[in-house]
Order: C-alpha cells, then structure tokens, then sequence
C-alpha cells in the first residue's frame, strides 16, 4: 500500500505542474504569440527550477482569440549534470521527475481576464498517455524547508486560478526509491485516470473544508493494477479502483491473489506452506474520513462492504525439512495489524462469501473438502492505528454460513488486535445433520466411510494464539457406523475392510455422545500449532482433535 499511498501524493504535484504550465502558456501567450512562444516557454521553465529541468516538444498552436491551445510531444528531463551541484548546495529535491505526454488541450483559455482582474480561468485541461518517472531520494536539508503552498507559487503571476475540468487519461507512473540501502526498488502503476473538476487556487480556497486539495471532486480510477507477493510465490491483481473525493467512497472491482503454482508445486517450492486463492467481487468503502487521509494519510472509514468472494485453502500434509529455528507464519489479524497504511472501519459487511478448505493425505493420496457457503455477516472495530488500538483492541466478528452447502452455522470471533502472540477467541454452533454428508473429508483423512449417524450439535469455545488453540468441544451424536478402509499393496486402491470394521464398531468407537445413562463426553483441547499453516488450517485440526477424542 506505501507506493500507491506515495503515488497519489505525486501525482497531485504532477497535476500542480500542469497548473503552472498552464499558467505559463497563458502569460507568454498574451506578448509573446506563436513566433516566439515555444523558446519563451523553454525559458520559463529553465529560469523557474533553477535550470534543474527543461522542456521540449514538437509542436504548439494557441489561439488568445478562441481561448483554445494545444502542445505535441511534451518532453520533461532534469539536467544530470546540476544534481551534485544541488546536492552540494542542499537544493535537490527529494523527487525527481521525468515526464513524456502525448498530447495537451487547454481550452477557455483567456488571457484579457489576467489583464483586468488578475485572474485566470481555463474551462478544461486534457493530458492524453502521460508517462511520469519519479526517481526519490529523501534529503534531510529538505525536512527543515518548508515547502511552498500552490497560491504562494503561482501568487507572483495571479491572484486566483481555476479550471472548470482536468482529466489526465491513461496515466504510466514508474517510482523508485533510492533511499533504502543499496538497492533499488521500483513500482509501476499503468492505466491510471485522474479527473478532477471545480479546481480554485487563491488565498482563501485551502481553508474550504467541502474542497479536496483544492477541488470540488476529484475522481481516481486505476485499472489492472499487478503486484507479486514478499515471497514472490502469488501475485495481487485488481481489475478497477476508483476513489471519488465528492462521495468519500473508494470502489474496487475484482481483488484477487492468485498462487503462481497448482497445489503439489506450490508445497514444494514453499516448504509445506498452506495455498491460498482468494477472489472479492466488489469492495466499496464508504464515508471516508478526508480530513484524516489528507492530513495523516490513513483511512478511517465507517463501513467497508464485500459483496461477493472465495477463499480456497490448500493444506498439503505431506511430510517436509523444518528449519531448526522456523517463524511463526502471521494469522491474518496479525498481519493487517502490522501494516503501515492506518486504518480504522467501524465495520465491515460481508455477503456471497464461500470458502473452501481442501486437506491432502498423503497416507490415503485423497485429498478432503470442507465447504462453507453463503457466509454473511459483520467484523466491528476493524483498525490498527494506535489511539484506537489503545481504546478498544478487539474486533469482533459475527457471521453465519452454510456447512457442506446445507447446515446453518453460527460462528463468533474476537481478534485481539493488540496483542503481539495474536491472541483470539472463537465460539460455534453447529445444527443437526446427517453425518455421512463429512465423507468428502473422512474418507480421505480417516480411512473411513461412514455409513450411518446423526450429528445432534456440535459447540466449541476456544482460545488461541500463534502457538495453538484450547478449550472445550463437544460433539452430540447417536447412531454412528462407519467402514473403515485400507489400501490394496497391488492395486494402490483404498477398500473397506469388513472385520477391521465390525471390530472397530464395536469396540473401538462409541456410537452416541452421551452414551446411554452416562454424562455428555466433553473434550478439552490443546491444540499445537504446525508453525508454517495459516489459520484456516489450525482452526480446522483443532476442532477435529476434539472430534477425535470424542468418538474414539
């Protein structure tokens, strides 16, 4: 999130460039007219960064009659040979540009307006395929020098500056960080649009609250945005985003992560890693706190919605080398706890969510299902930022899915958001059902079918944190049978072993929780985490811990 956070910030002082290019275009346009114009802009733009950059382009037509000017083939380069010049004088700043534009239409451009009231208006600004290269390198001279705000910049030429509409179309941004050790680190966004209408700059526009850097609404649409994660084994991808400032809302169609490699190949190359893929339809936040982005650039906002998505997780038990010394991989709350972007959403709603959790045996080669559909349902107080953290560090959950696609759940979290070990709490509640409808899990990870049984609830009360979860599971049921299985030394093929079976029906597992004129058998579990799996992955194992002890 800290480039794209980084990226906003630089386009806003591409678009104030623009600004002061248009200001420029208007001031020559009036004595110096076309002869001349193009070398009185090349000056202009020399004399005003102190020879850092010039500009160049191909073709210019202005017409002070029409109000209506358009330049080709913009160039926009900074002078290599002034950079240790600067450096030494501590005047470099901390970013610089590079720009190529297509093409530049200004129209209602008039220039009498400067002459009689200092003012000038421009009815639109298009900039068509501009590509910015932005090389950073922090300086700490440049901490202590205040920068200089648009009026004070442009108050020289003209008391107010306004533009009915300024679109930037198909934007290609390229940012590289030169300050973090040796290497360097860059980041490309492409096809990204900025619109922005009503903009005023004069001495009184920074104090109006309903204007965001100095527009009525300022529109970001961004398109088809791709990076690979730390451990370069996924990638993100998003298909649209757009932010409107007049809404406070940003929108994001299609957030996706996507593992590189089919399930087999991805444990291999990850050691034991559990797979994730995960797909949100559409992702509105809404009621943005601008003051808060502007100000502190985090996102404080009073609800974000999913409405529609997919979790799948791929459990691979195949046996793997540990390290020695292995880190605790992160639980999702723990992970967006440590994100630099702040965030406080007061809630979060969730619709259409489905989630599958696949299991690999590799003593039956089957792999088992879980399914969980149609998840709905709300996270309160969803924020990492430090005030908040301090007044309430739990978020709760609340939500309620169908189980194998036909039986209600109800399930209820609190994540503490706080605590360094990750510390949470789940209950659940799991109405009756039959019980053969878990053969897509026993029989993979059991060895056994089950023939007949009725599950009456099934409840659980954990705690947990990285190292593991406890707490009581109780599973009421009656009437259970199964058929175990065994694996043919010939044919590789899993088969129901008839005695093995009697057997174990009747000696082995017991039929009912409560058995008759006995008390309900409740399991305390104390569940070890598998240090490389997620939390999908440990909730799971954990509540069929409990279920193993109950039955067995």
């Amino acid at each position: 999130m800290k480039p794209v956070n980084t990226a906003r910030k630089i386009l806003l002082r591409v678009l104030y460039g623009f600004i002061f290019f248009s200001i420029v275009v208007t001031l020559i346009g009036i004595w110096g007219l076309k002869p001349l114009l193009s070398s009185r802009i090349k000056e202009a733009i020399l004399t005003s960064t102190n020879g850092l950059y010039q500009i160049d382009f191909k073709g210019i037509q202005y017409s002070p009659m029409t109000g209506n000017a358009e330049i080709r083939a913009v160039t926009w380069m900074a002078d290599s040979m002034l950079f240790d010049k600067l450096r030494n004088e501590e005047k470099l700043p901390n970013n610089v540009f590079k720009c190529e534009i297509e093409k530049i239409k200004l129209t209602g451009l008039k220039p009498w307006t400067i002459i009689f009231s200092k003012k000038l208006n421009i009815s639109t600004i298009s900039v068509e395929n501009p590509f910015i290269e932005i090389l950073h390198e922090k300086h700490a001279y440049n901490n202590s020098n205040k920068a200089k705000t648009p009026y004070q910049a442009i108050s020289r030429f003209v008391e107010s500056f306004s533009v009915d509409k300024i679109n930037l179309e198909n934007i290609s941004l390229t940012y590289t960080n030169l300050s973090k050790s040796k290497r360097t680190k860059s980041s490309r966004i492409a096809s990204l649009d900025l619109e922005v209408s009503n903009l005023l700059i004069d001495s009184l526009s920074h104090k109006d609250t309903a204007r965001f850097y100095y527009s009525k609404e300022c529109i970001v649409r961004l398109k088809k945005l791709e990076f690979p994660s730390a451990d370069s084994l996924n990638t993100f991808r998003l298909n649209t985003l757009e932010f409107s400032s007049e809404n406070r809302t940003l929108t994001i169609q299609k957030l996706a992560l996507e593992p590189h490699y089919k399930p087999f190949e991805y444990g291999n190359r990850s050691n034991g890693n559990d797979r994730v893929e995960v797909l949100c339809e559409a992702i509105k936040v809404s009621n943005i706190d601008l003051e808060k982005l502007l100000d502190e650039k985090k996102i404080y906002a009073k609800e974000l919605s999913i409405d529609k998505g997919r979790l799948n997780v791929f459990s691979d038990e195949r046996p793997f080398i540990r390290p020695a010394k292995i880190n605790y991989r992160l639980y999702p709350h723990q992970a967006f706890a440590q994100l630099n972007l702040k965030f406080n959403i007061q809630k979060i709603s969730l619709q259409q969510i489905n989630i599958t959790f696949s299991q690999y045996n590799p003593e039956t080669r089957l792999t088992g299902y879980l399914y969980f559909n149609n998840i709905k349902g709300k996270l309160l107080n969803v924020t990492n930022d430090t005030l908040p953290l301090q007044q309430n560090p739990i978020c709760e959950a609340y939500l309620s899915t169908r189980f194998m696609k036909k039986n209600p759940v109800n399930l209820t979290f609190n994540f503490n958001l706080k605590d360094p070990k990750g510390a949470f709490r789940c209950k659940g509640e799991v109405s009756p059902m039959p019980l053969s409808d878990l053969n897509q899990v026993t029989n993979a990870l059991a060895k056994a079918k089950v023939d007949s049984g009725i599950l009456d609830s099934f409840s659980f009360n954990l705690q947990g944190d990285k190292y593991g979860l406890r707490g009581p599971v109780t599973f009421l049921y009656h009437d259970l049978k199964v058929s175990l299985m065994k694996e043919q030394e010939k044919t590789k093929v899993m088969k129901i072993k008839k005695l093995l079976s009697f057997f174990a029906n009747k000696s082995v597992l017991k039929s009912s929780n409560p058995i008759r004129n006995k008390p309900v058998k409740t399991v305390a579990v104390n569940f070890q985490r598998n240090p490389k799996k997620g939390f999908f992955t440990t909730f799971w194992q954990a509540l069929l811990e409990g279920i193993r002890g109950t039955v067995m």
